[in-house]
């Protein structure tokens, strides 16, 4: 078996054991909707009775000899209070079966465990979870932990023993026993209720369904087998800068003209253009990178190749898991920027975007209402069903008519004249963009040739001038050897008759040869002077005239070769004067320099983006026709196959992007349970380092190729499956261990799509992880996102926000306020209330300033923000999120999203705040650190400022390796960072003494007087913390001589300080040495402590003063621009000694070292 068939059936396995784990029905019908009641004695003594049984055997249909069927029981479900379901979310559930139990019930009413199975408490209950927070009971840690620690029997002993189990898994993930209620809003009765497991429906049933088909069928497409192959990977290599320039040619479509691609965008959309079929690439887009502007460029550049081609518009799906994700894409196909003119909006009535949102049938009703989308359901009687008629195209005809009209100025007889035009208007742009890289590369190549090619030019040109004077006397020499061979042959033949017949008589020999001499010494040649024999003549004068010959002919050679290089050149020439030509008409016709280096930026902007508008209203016009016809023929649509393709391809010409979570898609694609397979042009899946792999792996059998975005370094997945479950199937099904299943990204409980895709991605550019990777973040400022570099992304985003708040924007980009609460638990969850006191009184302080500040500048049309879409508050723990939405509600807050980084994954708001929870005395590894994923996605959501609310003591500089401690580098240290206008609360009351008096300080006078008094006033000894010294503020309020006087009085005076704080890199920072020779010099002892960022004065054991007021460094100066409100709280009398030995002890714990003098 192949191992993409292991993959199908180790998926379909682990969606049905997830539909089981994690079934939640969210109402409690009757008996007639699967549903019985039954009290939890008994189903605690093992019997539900025979009446409950006889129907729930009725209901379930089986055969009369079948004894026992699969029941699961819910010995303690929650059910919300009635008075409750208005003033609480509507998303809150109506009923919470926080667990189930797994057994066989017989016809008699018994009960008996399943060998192999065991409770199990469903995810959608569980954080991490984007769920309200009165619909979570446990955390999901503890289950897992829960189940490695005590794994279940194969074979339960007894009811009793299965019972103890489930009771255990509960008390130890929730804290509760069964019928203790989590929430104020719910209540537990005594009743359990009981489901037969034939009732199950989860959300991956059309999952699960195209899984068994894929099976049943024994088909895997080639994209399937490609994303679970462990094959090797065919070797394409990625394509070079050079390529790419040559690639930019068929980026043909770009749907908004607002801003331009981003180099490392283009670069993931020119890999695509050559991913071939059945093949997958995996782009990293870290936050902020512009992932869904690279799916926009991705479908307009799909739309105008299709149309260019004239054939059927592709079918692109974009999809994921996360609702935030899709709403994104969805949000973004109705919402780019377009320029004014003919070609801007759409030339039909009623349309506003180019996606088409699918979602299930539960949620379609709401979708409809809320109007927001293009809405489609299954039944495609939804957004095209009112398009398909008479009556629209009576109107939509005229209407596109008219724009074309006004476009071409021109007036098109009918659609076919219309769409005809509309075509060879769009052909000619992107043949221009097509010819533009060709082009600009001849003429390179030319100016990069022309100086050379003149230089050898005039060479060539010199070289000729010389052989042709070198050739001319050889040629005259030739002439005169050949005059002579005439003359002699001439003179012979005009001898005397008696010299060739009586030259045997030596009288006339000897005449004949003084002849010959006479002629042979007149021609002045050496090699014949003296000669007497005429043939002899004959044959030297040959030769000589062999020889000047050969050497004319070499050099004639020669003289040819320079012509044809001379040709040559002079081709050349001429041929890159043409291209030059070419270029400035491209230039002169486009308004664009075709070879600058902004020359791609404003193709996407202006041709790029007019081509996709013209394929646009080509398509509308595409549609029209054929709608007419179908009209005409009276067509009859049904979801066979054929036909179902049909009606998708045809929704695409007016709707080209096709929006649906991963739940849903394979309903779209599927006709009378027969799978489309491939028919998907593209298949996007975004935010895949959230999604699960069996939950994305049946969508890619239908599909021809797949755009995987996403981010492993974010969120994880919300898995279904614990663990010990999975590596079970592991071993099963894939025969292969989890470790491994975890390594490649196959995992149902460990892996994600993205994960998969990054290594089955056809073309990478990375080598870990594999893939290409979005680099240019333009959300965030630099000072945030450097953070998430460090901390993720080894260095390689480049932050690209230019722009800052405008003047008057007071926060830091990462700044802090040290509150410092106490850190609980209740109902399994961590929770601070101080910090949530703390944080609601902040933001309903500065409501008005954040609103009035961020609407300011709005430009007309924009609907003006409101505090929730201004500030988001994260926190790890469910517990604390409720905790501080009552506090937001006390302050009549609303909207403000809070919640763990789920509630903002995808989303972006100017302020975030995080609430740790924990304090000081909170001893292990906190939740947060982990995985680097929650303060990844926690800072990244904040574009303006990211600011912690709690006790920064436990955020170590120096445990930098850790996700808190690299935050704590890139916040603390710096004093202006420090938000120091909140409203600290009080102490609790202790239990060893009588509680203090206490006051407020609230100015800076308040504070400089306080001091001042403390040091005056003191009998035995004076603490000072203040986690930075600066020497400006301890002479501004003459420090140095109250602590020489209080010194002389026998009074110690100690100041604890913080190493990093006063360290800049590894040296101190100068205002801090010349401090501490101030003060040491007047008496006072320094200790370096760790960790420090609490502001405290102890005054003997009468009085301490906590706050955030820095007492040896806060400026001094009202108007300076540093100078802030702070506020501190004053506890004095005998009950204020507690509080100091806890102050002592906690500062002799943090100390460093004493420094020398």
């Amino acid at each position: 078996m192949a191992f993409w068939e292991k993959a199908a059936q180790y998926w379909l396995m682990s969606c049905r054991d997830a539909m089981m784990l994690n079934f939640s029905p969210r109402q409690l019908g009757g008996a007639g909707k699967g549903c019985w009641k039954a009290s939890r004695g008994s189903l605690f003594e093992q019997c539900v009775g025979e009446d409950t049984a006889r129907e729930v055997f009725e209901f379930s249909r089986v055969d009369k000899e079948i004894s026992e069927i699969p029941v699961m029981l819910c010995p303690t479900p929650y059910r919300i209070y009635r008075k409750h379901i208005k003033a609480t979310s509507s998303r809150l559930p109506d009923v919470i079966t926080p667990l189930w139990i797994p057994a066989q019930l017989g016809r008699d009413g018994m009960l008996q465990p399943v060998p192999g199975q065991f409770p199990w408490m469903p995810r959608d209950f569980l954080t991490p979870n984007n769920s309200p927070p009165d619909a979570l009971v446990g955390d999901l840690d503890l289950l897992d932990r829960f189940l490695t620690e005590n794994m279940p029997p194969a074979t339960w002993d007894s009811w009793e023993a299965q019972w103890q189990y489930a009771a255990l898994m509960y008390k130890t993930v929730t804290g509760l026993d069964f019928g203790q209620a989590h929430s104020r809003f719910y209540y537990s009765g005594f009743d359990g209720v009981l489901f037969p497991s034939s009732a199950i429906s989860g959300a991956t049933r059309q999952i699960t369904q195209l899984y068994e088909q894929m099976a049943e069928s024994e088909t895997y497409p080639p994209l399937f087998r490609s994303l679970c192959s462990r094959d090797t990977l065919p070797d394409l290599l990625a394509i070079s800068p050079e390529e790419q320039f040559l690639a930019d040619g068929n980026h043909v479509g770009q749907m908004g003209s607002a801003y331009p691609l981003a180099e490392s965008q283009r670069e993931a959309l020119c890999h695509l253009n050559k991913l071939p079929d059945g093949g997958l690439l995996a782009v990293n887009g870290p936050p902020g990178t512009g992932k869904t502007t690279l799916v926009q460029s991705v479908v307009a550049d799909l739309v105008v190749k299709a149309a260019i081609k004239g054939d059927e518009p592709p079918l692109i799906f974009a999809t994921s898991t996360n609702n935030q994700a899709v709403t994104n894409v969805i949000d973004a196909m109705g919402k780019a920027y377009e320029d004014s003119g003919p070609l801007a909006g759409r030339w039909l009535p009623g349309i506003s975007s180019y996606g088409l949102y699918c979602p299930s049938d539960s949620a379609y009703p709401k979708a409809l209402q809320e109007g927001v989308f293009q809405v489609e359901n299954k039944q495609f009687s939804g957004f095209f069903a009112w398009m398909e008629t008479q009556k629209y195209l009576d109107e939509a005809i005229p209407c596109f008519l008219a724009h074309c009209n006004d476009f071409t100025q021109d007036s098109a007889p009918d659609l076919t004249t219309a769409c005809n035009n509309l075509h060879v208007e769009l052909l000619r742009i992107t043949t221009a963009i097509a010819s533009r890289p060709g082009i600009v590369l001849k003429v390179r190549e030319f100016r990069a040739l022309i100086e050379r090619l003149n230089t050898e030019l005039l060479t060539l040109e010199a070289e000729k001038t010389s052989l042709e004077s070198a050739l001319l006397p050889l040629q005259k020499e030739r002439s005169r050897l050949t005059d002579f061979v005439t003359r002699c042959k001439a003179r012979t033949a005009g001898e005397p008759w008696y010299f060739r017949w009586l030259f045997f008589i030596p009288s006339i020999a000897s005449a004949r040869a003084a002849h010959v001499r006479e002629f042979a010494d007149s021609t002045g040649l050496p090699q014949i002077a003296g000669c007497t024999q005429a043939q002899s003549v004959l044959i030297e004068l040959g030769l000589l005239v062999d020889a000047e010959t050969e050497r004319i002919r070499t050099l004639e050679q020669k003289l040819t070769e320079v012509n044809n290089a001379v040709v040559d050149i002079q081709k050349k020439l001429t041929a890159g004067r043409k291209a030059e030509e070419k270029m400035d008409r491209w230039h002169h016709e486009w308004g664009i320099d075709p070879d600058a280096g902004s020359c791609a930026d404003l193709l996407d902007q202006q041709l790029r983006h007019r081509a996709f508008k013209l394929a646009v209203h080509y398509w509308e016009a595409r549609w029209l026709l054929e709608t007419e016809g179908d009209l005409a023929d009276k067509y009859n649509d049904s979801k066979a196959p054929d036909k179902l393709e049909r009606r998708l391809r045809h929704f695409a010409m007016i709707t080209p992007c096709f929006v649906s979570t991963l739940f849903t898609l394979p309903a779209f694609v599927t006709g009378y349970r027969i799978p489309l397979y491939g028919c998907i042009d593209l298949l996007v899946v975004d935010e895949s380092g959230q999604v699960s792999p069996e939950i994305a792996g049946a969508a890619f059998a239908l599909a021809k190729r797949a755009l995987v975005i996403g981010d492993t370094l974010q969120i994880e997945p919300v898995w279904s499956i614990p663990a010990a479950i999975d590596s079970a199937n592991c071993e099963k099904y894939l025969e292969i261990d989890l470790e491994e299943a975890t390594c490649r990204g196959i995992s149902v409980s460990a892996g994600s799509v993205m994960k998969l895709a990054q290594g089955r991605s056809c073309f990478s550019t990375l080598a870990e992880p594999r893939g290409l990777m979005l680099v240019e973040h333009r959300r965030c400022l630099p000072e945030i996102i450097s953070y998430c570099n460090e901390l993720a992304y080894q260095g390689r985003l480049k932050p690209m926000r230019s722009d800052r708040p405008k003047e008057g924007f007071h926060l830091p980009p990462m700044g802090w306020a040290h509150c410092r609460g106490a850190s609980g638990r209740e109902s399994g969850s961590r929770n601070n209330p101080d910090e949530a006191r703390i944080i609601a009184r902040w933001v309903a302080d500065h409501h008005d300033e954040f609103v009035s500040w961020y609407n300011a500048g709005l430009k007309n049309g924009k609907a003006p923000y409101d505090i929730g879409d201004l500030v988001g508050i994260v926190t790890p723990f469910r517990n604390q999120s409720e905790r501080i939405q009552r506090e937001l509600q006390a302050h009549n807050l609303e909207g403000i999203t809070v919640g763990t980084v789920h509630a903002l994954q995808g989303a972006e708001r100017a302020i975030i705040i995080f609430s740790p929870v924990y304090d000081a005395g909170d001893q292990g590894r906190y939740f947060f650190d982990t995985s680097l994923s929650m303060l990844n996605v926690g800072v990244s959501r904040a574009k303006d400022s990211f600011l912690i609310f709690g006790d920064v003591d436990i955020f170590d500089p120096e445990r930098f390796q850790l996700p808190s401690g690299l935050l704590a580098r890139h916040i603390l240290g710096d004093p202006s960072r420090e938000i120091t206008d909140i409203v600290i609360t009080e102490r609790p009351a202790p239990e060893f003494a009588q509680f203090p008096a206490v006051t407020r300080l609230a100015t800076l006078e308040e504070h400089r007087v306080f001091l001042k008094h403390a040091l005056e006033s003191a009998r035995e000894k004076v603490l000072i913390v203040s986690p930075w010294l600066t020497a400006e503020a301890i002479t501004a309020d003459d420090i140095p001589a109250l602590v020489q006087a209080a010194v002389v009085r026998g009074v110690a005076i100690t100041v604890f300080t913080d190493l990093h704080c006063n360290r800049s890199g590894n040296d101190f920072k100068a205002g801090f040495t010349d401090a501490c020779a101030l003060l040491t010099a007047a008496g006072a002892t320094i200790t370096l402590a760790h960790n420090i960022h609490n502001k405290t004065i102890c005054v003997d054991r009468d009085c301490m003063v906590e706050g955030s007021f820095n007492w040896l460094s806060a400026v001094r100066d009202r108007k300076h621009r540093y100078q802030r409100a702070e506020m501190s709280i004053a506890y004095s009398g005998p009950g204020a000694a507690g509080f100091i030995d806890a102050a002592l002890k906690n500062m002799e714990a943090r100390k460093i070292y004493l420094p020398e003098t």
